[in-house]
Parts: C-alpha cells; structure tokens; sequence
C-alpha cells in the first residue's frame, strides 16, 4: 500500500510559524470584588485588555506627576452622527497658572486649550470629525503618511 502525500495549500513556513506560535493571551487571578470593579468599567464593546489598558494609561499619567490627571474621549463625531470609539482617546490634562486647561494626545495630535472639561471633550470631538472629513476624503490626494493617519481615525470608530 503506498499512500499519497498530503498537499496543504498553505506554504510550509506558515504552518510551521503556526505551530510555533503560542497564544498571546494569559490568565491572571483576582478577587471577585476587584473583577466586578473591572466589568463596572467597560463600556459599549470594549474588551477587559482595551479597560486595564485604559486603567495603566491612567496611572501612568498620575506617576508623572506633570499632568493633572486624564479623561477618556468615548464619542466622536463623524459626518454629524455622533459614533462611540472602539478604544477611548486619552487626554492628558495640564492645568495652566490660570486655570484654563491644556488636553493633549500624541497618537492623534490633539492640543486644545479650553476653559473646562465640557468645552474641551467638545473641541476635541470636533477636531476628530475636522480630521476625518480632510484626512478620508477619497477625493484627496493625501501623503502616505496622511493616509495611514486617516485609516487609524476610520479605524477608530465604529460604523
């Protein structure tokens, strides 16, 4: 009896990374009062690696001590409809001489100097839809670098 050889359709090197590869997932332990602290958090979709993420960001920022403190844009605005974020935007908040606020994130470029909270969550709403208008238009020609700016604010929502 001779028997056939197998033929995947998948080149070898992929099933052999497949193989290779472990889950990059882990399990921890926690009491039952700090995991219902955990699920109290989570809002819309959002998985418990996108709250502790959101949970470190937030202790990050305090250790600094050169911030005062971080709040979590949730919503958007995209083409007038107001959308929730897959993952919230932090910002960062510094409180000037005068009591005015600075919010400010790196990843999308916000910089908003605002009188409190509540204007400065809507001026950085507004600068996200002003982005997404400019930076997803198929009409423009963008940069790549602008391109790959638009797909992370697309990225971002959900539709």
């Amino acid at each position: 009896m001779t028997t056939k050889p197998i033929i995947s359709p998948f080149p070898l090197s992929d099933i052999m990374q497949a193989a290779g590869s472990k889950s990059q997932k882990t399990s921890i332990t926690v009491s039952p009062h700090i995991k219902k602290r955990v699920c109290s958090l989570k809002r819309g979709n959002q998985t418990y690696d996108d709250v502790l993420e959101q949970m470190l960001t937030a202790v990050e920022i305090g250790e600094k001590g050169e911030e005062g403190g971080v709040v979590f844009l949730n919503t958007v605005y995209v083409r007038d409809d107001l959308k929730k974020l897959k993952r919230p935007i932090p910002l960062k908040i510094t409180i000037q001489e005068d009591n005015s606020l600075i919010l400010s994130n790196d990843e999308y470029s916000f910089l908003i100097t605002c009188r409190n909270l509540a204007e400065g969550m809507e001026t950085a709403r507004l600068m996200f839809a002003d982005d997404y208008d400019l930076y997803t238009d198929p009409e423009n020609q963008v940069h790549p670098s602008a391109a790959a700016y638009g797909k992370l604010l697309k990225n971002s929502i959900w539709m």
